[in-house]
This record gives C-alpha cells, sequence and structure tokens, in this order.
C-alpha cells in the first residue's frame, strides 16, 4: 500500500509515469526483492500509483494535451475526472492494504541500515532529478544530469572509472539496466513514431469512427463506443498520444453537442489515457515494465487503477443515464 501511495505522490509532482517510476521504481522493486515481497504485485502497485499522476496531475503533458484537445481549461477537466479518480485510489488503496493484511508471503531477512553510511553526496542525484522534473525542465536533460552525476559521485568515493563504465553499459546484476538492455527499446521508440505518423497522416481510422456515431443514442451508449474506439486506437497505436488526440478530435463534436466536453473528458480520462499502459506492444506500457524489470502480463492484474477506471466510468455513464431518464419520465 505505501508503494502505491508513494508513487501516487511522486506522480502527483512530477506528471509522468516514466519519471516517477525512474526515481523511486528502481529501489522499491529491489527492496522487495531483497524481503521476498511478490515483486509482480509490488509492480502493479508502482505502476497503479505512477499512473495517478500521469492522468491526472495538472504537470503532465498527456492531461495537458487533452484539455488542449478537447479545448477545455485544466481545471474545468480536473474537476470532470474527480469523482472517478477518488474512487479508483480509495479502491487501489483497499487492494494493496488487503495484500499487506492477508498475505502469506513472509520477510525471510531483514537488513540493518546504518545512517552513517549514507553521505550528502549520495542524494545529489535524485535531487537533481526531482528539480529538473519540478522546474519544467526537459526530462531528457534531466536524466542525463542526474546519471552524470551517480557517476561523478561513484569515482570520486572510489569506484573505478572502467568498474563505472561496465555498470553504464552493462548494468547493476540483479537490478538490471544499461544501455546494452535498451538499444531494442530505442529501435522500436524510432519505428512506433515513424508508424504513428503514418496513421494520423494518412487518416486511416477516422472516417470509420465518424460513421459510427451517427446511430448514438444514450451517454450510456457513447461511453462504451468511445471506450471501443479508443481500445482500438490504442491497440493500433503505439503511443499514448496518438488515442488522445484521434479520439478527442473525432469525438468532440459529437460530445460537445450532447452531453457537454466534461463528460468526454472524464470518460477518455478513465480509458485512453490508461490503455497505453495496458497494451504490451504500446511504447508506455514497455517502457514501465523495462524500468520495473517484470513482464507487463505479470504485474496487470495487480495494476487495479488501470483496469478499474474503464469499468467506473461505464457505471457512472449508466448511473447518469437512468438517473436522466427518470427525471425525464417524471416530467
Amino acid at each position: 500500500m505505501l508503494t502505491f501511495f508513494a508513487a501516487m505522490v511522486f506522480s502527483m509532482l512530477l506528471g509522468t509515469t516514466v519519471g516517477t517510476l525512474s526515481a523511486i521504481g528502481i529501489p522499491i522493486l529491489g527492496t522487495a526483492v531483497v524481503l521476498n515481497l511478490p515483486t509482480a504485485v509490488v509492480a502493479g502497485a508502482l505502476v497503479s500509483g505512477a499512473f495517478v499522476g500521469d492522468r491526472t496531475s495538472p504537470f503532465s503533458s498527456a492531461h495537458q494535451l487533452l484539455a488542449h484537445t478537447l479545448e477545455l481549461p485544466v481545471k474545468k477537466q480536473w474537476s470532470a475526472m474527480f469523482l472517478t479518480t477518488l474512487i479508483a485510489v480509495v479502491l487501489s488503496m483497499l487492494f494493496y492494504g488487503g495484500f499487506d493484511f492477508f498475505s502469506t508471503e513472509k520477510i525471510i531477512q531483514t537488513v540493518t541500515f546504518e545512517w552513517s553510511e549514507l553521505t550528502l553526496l549520495q542524494f545529489i542525484p535524485p535531487v537533481i532529478l526531482l528539480l529538473f522534473v519540478l522546474f519544467r525542465l526537459s526530462i531528457i536533460y534531466a536524466f542525463l544530469s542526474s546519471i552524470l552525476s551517480a557517476a561523478i559521485i561513484s569515482i570520486v568515493e572510489g569506484a573505478a572509472l572502467p568498474k563505472v563504465a561496465s555498470a553504464l553499459w552493462n548494468g547493476i546484476e540483479g537490478l538490471g539496466g544499461g544501455f546494452l538492455h535498451m538499444y531494442e527499446l530505442l529501435l522500436f521508440l524510432a519505428l512506433a513514431g515513424a508508424y504513428n505518423g503514418l496513421v494520423e497522416e494518412l487518416n486511416v481510422i477516422q472516417p470509420y469512427l465518424d460513421k459510427w456515431l451517427q446511430s448514438s443514442t444514450s451517454l450510456t451508449g457513447d461511453t462504451l463506443k468511445t471506450f471501443s474506439a479508443t481500445l482500438l486506437i490504442s491497440v493500433i497505436a503505439a503511443n499514448q498520444t496518438l488515442p488522445i488526440i484521434l479520439t478527442g478530435r473525432s469525438f468532440l463534436p459529437h460530445w460537445k453537442n450532447k452531453y457537454g466536453e466534461e463528460e468526454l473528458a472524464r470518460v477518455m480520462g478513465d480509458t485512453t489515457m490508461l490503455f497505453p499502459g495496458m497494451v504490451p506492444w504500446s511504447v508506455l506500457a514497455i517502457m514501465c515494465s523495462t524500468i520495473v524489470g517484470v513482464p507487463i502480463l505479470e504485474y496487470l492484474p495487480y495494476a487495479l487503477f488501470l483496469w478499474i477506471l474503464p469499468l467506473l466510468t461505464i457505471m457512472v455513464s449508466l448511473f447518469k443515464h437512468v438517473k436522466k431518464s427518470k427525471r425525464a419520465v417524471a416530467a
């Protein structure tokens, strides 16, 4: 539960899933391994907490992109998402708290930690990373500066230069990392960017979405159609940006006329913002899995925040539809 809470707080401050997992994910997973905790559950809690801020934080570029696409002020968009966010966070806390309380896994060893082992120098890399992100500087410069400072500190504290270079190239045994294990991911990112550019430029999907919306009759029906369409786009696309832009552009006129932009913001916030984290070949999902070192399909059942929100938003739409129908009958 504390893993989920810590990731949620960090992600709300940083506004990025990848940044949150990179900052606290690796040490938390390393601790979980040492303490014999189930890594799939811990990874699920980490990813869930990281997505809270990626979807909800005003500092999140994805949150800002959704607001811009729907022509909606960020404050109104946040308010539209508040109810389902609150329910999902509470359910997630109860879910992970239940694992803590009922789990049969036992900590097999504890490690006595001496504060004297830490020096102020060792706090510099994470502080640099947090400061860069909080001041909205480039995430690339943030990580490069943090990595460079860590390498310099390691050399100052006695690590041999070849050992530092080997760690940067090969990673750390038991914790992963290293450029050698990342080149395939970098190649995939390049190919995914080119693929998404072609999909958007050729306008492959939008004509079908426009035609599909013409037969919509209710809030629940439109929610299910938006849910299905944005899931399909997320499966076809390989990133988080294209589903937001394509779904928003295609569905905004219809929702704006019938229900208002806030309702579409809620539905897309609970679906479009999360599906890229669940599709195994999505860039975002692959990066999350790579950072935590756990396969997507292993931690996904425990990433409650990702898959409970789509169900919640359908229930909210159904409740509003029933409530509206009762008012119409009464009138």
